[in-house]
């Protein structure tokens, strides 16, 4: 069906797409009788046979129709929104022509009021197929994706690199992997998407997060963890809650801004990490622990004090009213040259927004994995069915997954663990 006014005259020009409208965001409402309010008339349906050329209701210029602007903005909005431009620009020329040589012609504003109605409506296909365009970066274990352009990515990726390279220096560790890669969302203008529970934790195939920033004690967690060993666990806290505030702002890494609360665990690491009698040998400290040393032998390898002369300066170091920071040698990293920027296919993002509900254990993740198609869906469907005790369904949703070929390591380790032959659990490691 084509709805179309009584009145009026459609010109269809085709022209270069305009590509500063490439990345402008747009809301639509949809509203009843649009195109009414439109063009100021009521509206006229009619089924169109084939194509609009020469329709009545379809009035037409150099034999181009409305109908053919349709189509081209089905398959690319951003080059309807282009010519629905230069129809505008070239009807205006037009209507001052026939104003100027006609003097019986119809009030000037009342004909570019059309065109304008006119080209709103030209640009209906644009809004309409305008999709949220996401990014991604990858460096190391962090995955990155956001809807808010290329700066918030590669500010994000830097902090983490950052992030993770000053807690290795702090470690003696030069490198700091992990088993599953953490993924980052960033939704458009900082806001999450309605329902994004706000969560750092394992979804499918990861972890997920939708703001970092309020998970940089679950990230230093999950580092030290999967690094470390024989830490005891007030050093590791201590770490923790240090780690939690360190600010990164480009190549500048600034440790220990005090957290909302300052705990005793706090208080040692920031002084053996922010006094400057201390600060650079920690690591020596971690290496003697992992050694199996006692805490006072790691103390006097790395700082030459005892345990109880730590702990006393401990003491001041709680009463002192304004603790002091310190910085960490950064990476040499140009976030806009070092990171590479491509763009996120939607179906992967939307499965990464599913991960993030299951991770949350939030209402809506089964909607959002059947809203998709493959091995991954079919894997946290699998994953919520486990959830709920529901074993048979779990170890069929595995199995389909496996035959997808998926390359995802944790549906072969739950299918493994669902299946009770011990021969074929093997074969599935």
């Amino acid at each position: 069906l084509v709805d179309a006014a009584p009145a009026g005259h459609l010109a269809q020009p085709v022209h270069d797409v305009l590509r500063r409208l490439h990345f402008v965001p747009v809301q639509v409402q949809l509203q009843e009788n649009l195109l009414g309010h439109l063009l100021g008339h009521g509206r006229i349906a009619q089924e169109m046979q084939r194509n609009a050329v020469n329709h009545a209701l379809v009035p037409h210029h150099q034999a181009l129709e409305v109908d053919c602007l349709r189509n081209a903005c089905r398959d690319d909005p951003y080059r309807c929104c282009g010519q629905a431009c230069d129809f505008l620009r070239l009807s205006c020329i037009n209507t001052h022509v026939r104003s100027t040589s006609n003097a019986k012609s119809s009030p000037r504003h009342g004909n570019i009021r059309t065109v304008l109605r006119w080209t709103v409506l030209l640009c209906i296909p644009f809004l309409l197929n305008a999709e949220e365009h996401w990014a991604e970066i990858r460096s190391g274990p962090f995955e990155v994706y956001s809807a808010g352009g290329d700066r918030p990515a590669r500010e994000t990726i830097n902090q983490l690199e950052q992030f993770r390279h000053a807690l290795g220096v702090t470690l003696g560790k030069d490198d700091l992997p992990l088993i599953w890669p953490v993924r980052v969302l960033i939704f458009k203008n900082g806001k999450q998407g309605a329902g994004t529970p706000p969560v750092f934790a394992i979804g499918r195939d990861s972890y997920v997060t939708a703001n970092v920033e309020d998970h940089l004690a679950d990230l230093t967690r999950l580092l030290i963890d999967q690094n470390t060993s024989r830490v005891p666990p007030f050093i590791e806290q201590g770490l923790i809650d240090v780690f939690s505030t360190l600010q990164v702002s480009g190549t500048h890494i600034t440790v220990g801004a005090p957290p909302a609360q300052r705990s005793r665990d706090w208080a040692r690491m920031h002084l053996l990490l922010c006094n400057p009698d201390f600060a650079g040998r920690s690591r020596v400290m971690i290496s003697n622990l992992e050694q199996g040393s006692d805490l006072a032998v790691a103390y006097q390898n790395a700082f030459q004090k005892t345990a109880a002369q730590i702990e006393k300066l401990v003491d001041a170091e709680l009463a002192a009213g304004s603790p002091g920071t310190n910085t960490i040698s950064a990476l040499a990293l140009n976030p806009n040259r070092d990171f590479n920027l491509e763009s996120a296919d939607a179906d992967s993002v939307n499965l990464i927004k599913a991960d993030l509900l299951l991770a949350a254990s939030a209402p809506g993740a089964e909607a959002a994995y059947n809203a998709l198609h493959g091995p991954g869906p079919a894997e946290g469907l699998g994953l919520l069915a486990l959830k709920s005790g529901h074993k048979d369904e779990a170890r069929r949703l595995f199995a389909s997954t496996i035959e997808s070929d998926s390359k995802s390591a944790r549906a072969y380790v739950e299918a493994a663990a669902l299946e009770p032959d011990a021969a074929k659990a093997r074969k599935l490691l």
